[in-house]
Parts: C-alpha cells; structure tokens; sequence
C-alpha cells in the first residue's frame, strides 16, 4: 500500500476522531446547562463569528503568502479566535444587560449568528484565487489531513477546551435545578456560566478554523448517548466516544459515496442529524423530552 496514502488516510482519521470528540462533549454540557435537549456547539453565536473571521482574514491576507497548507490553518486560527472572541464577549456583555435567564443567552446567540453568517456568504462571493477555504465544502463542513505538527495543535486546542469542561462539570450537572445546586458543587453560576463559553468557544473556534462547520455531531451524539446511560458525566464520556466514532465514520464514508470525488462530510452529517432531529421532535411531542 501507498506510504504516502496512509499517511493521508491516519491525519484525516485523527482530525475526525479528535473533532467528533470536541463536539460531542460540547453538545453535551451545553444541552444540560441550558436545559434544552436542541442545544447544539454551533448555537450560541461564536461559530458565525468564528467562520467570519477565518473568511475576511484569509480574503486579506496576500495571496503571496499562502505557499503552504500550514499558513493556510494559521491565517484561518488566527482570523477564528479574534472574531470568535470578540463575539464571546459580545455575548457575554448582551447576556448580562439585554437578556435574564438561559433562554436570552440562545436568542441573542442565533441573532448574531445570523448576522455573521450572512456576511460570510456575501465575503465569500469575493472569492479569493488562491484561499482555498473561501468554497462550499468548507462552509458545510470537511476533514482536511494535516501534518504531525498541525494535527498536535488541534488536539492541544480541542484538549484545552475539554479541559475546561472537566472542572465545571459537576456544577453544570445540577444547572437545570437552580443557582444553589450549582453553589454546592462548589463553583458560581457567573464563574460557570463564563468558563462553559469560553470551552465552547475554543472548540468551536478550532474546528471551524480545521474543517469549517460541521452541524448536528454536537446535537445528536448526547440524545444517542442518553440511551445507554443514566448520568451526566456517563454521558458526557460516551459523547466523546460517540462523537468520535460518527465522524470518523461519516468522514470514511464521504470518501466512497461520489468516488474519486470525496463528499464533504457535513453533507452526510446534516442528513443523519436531519433524520434525529425528526425522532427527537417525535419523542418532544409525546412528552418523552430528556431536558426542557
């Protein structure tokens, strides 16, 4: 077998697999937090803001500099973390003085959301010669193989966010009960409130930089994982799995569908995730909800 094939094979495999595993957790904290079983990682806003970044810088930057896939992924880092933070604050700040209660953090989150997204189509009719994530795969989501070097910088990121989700945990496990609840695990609804989005933000942020946005992983991974556990953390742990395991699955899959052509993978994903979506509305509807 080609070396240089599976060299390309096993960088896409440990994308997936480490993306898929960002967020799966992430839909899962965030679903319990915010009490509300449709919660996914791309709801709250810092993805628009994220996917905005990444597209302006890159249609910025010199088409001279972008020799190599490495300076490639740094301008979209880059471009990702600065709007994608700046919106985090911008969602903090309208949390705290536009908004009371969890209900006004996801509406002001899909406002800007919006907002980015439509000025993200509209840069991304410029379209830049030589930034290849200016195209549709990239908005609907891909895995790229990447280097040794950039693939241990996605799991550092993806692995600092997840960090941050261990320590509050236990604290967002008993959100959906009250403040005192969140109180005697022994952490702050403000000080849990804004580590929670800074996790998501850093995973969001990441993966959009990587691989564009990839919807329904974080959506429907903690409603798989429920049906084979009672607790939350057991469920935060099995959507990490599940996660993993789905996007390395669909991305695998996207590869054969159109063959020699490799499908994008949010293509795959946003019909899987369609599909539950139905079953989840069905169970809402006969009053089987989980959360909300």
């Amino acid at each position: 077998m080609d070396v240089g094939y599976v060299s390309w094979m096993a960088g896409r495999v440990v994308s997936a697999a480490v993306i898929g595993t960002g967020l799966g957790i992430t839909g899962s904290m965030l679903q319990r937090y915010l009490n509300n079983d449709l919660a996914d990682p791309y709801l709250l806003g810092v993805s628009g803001g994220a996917m905005l970044g990444a597209v302006s810088l890159g249609l910025l930057v010199p088409a001279a500099w972008l020799v190599s896939p490495l300076v490639i992924l740094a301008v979209s880092l880059f471009g990702s973390f600065s709007f994608g933070v700046l919106l985090l604050f911008v969602i903090i700040w309208g949390r705290r003085r536009l908004f009371s209660g969890r209900a006004g953090l996801v509406l002001f989150g899909v406002a800007i959301n919006g907002f980015c997204a439509a000025l993200t189509m509209l840069l991304m009719s410029l379209e830049h010669p030589l930034y290849p994530r200016v195209d549709y795969g990239w908005l609907v989501g891909r895995i790229e193989s990447y280097g040794a070097s950039e693939t241990l910088l996605l799991v550092a990121l993806v692995g600092a966010g997840v960090a941050i989700f261990s320590s509050i945990v236990g604290a967002v496990e008993r959100a959906p009960y009250g403040e005192f609840w969140m109180r005697r695990a022994g952490q702050t609804p403000e000080r849990v409130e804004f580590l929670l989005l800074v996790a998501v933000a850093i995973v969001v942020c990441t993966v959009t930089a990587y691989s564009g946005s990839i919807g329904f992983v974080g959506l429907m991974v903690p409603h798989i994982a429920r049906v084979f556990c009672k607790s939350f953390r057991s469920e935060v742990l099995l959507s990490a799995g599940f996660g993993c395991l789905l996007l390395v699955g669909a991305d695998l899959l996207a590869q054969f569908v159109l063959f020699p052509r490799v499908l994008p993978v949010g293509v795959l994903t946003s019909l899987a995730g369609a599909a539950g979506l139905a079953l989840v509305l069905m169970k809402r509807a006969s009053g089987g909800r989980v959360y909300g």
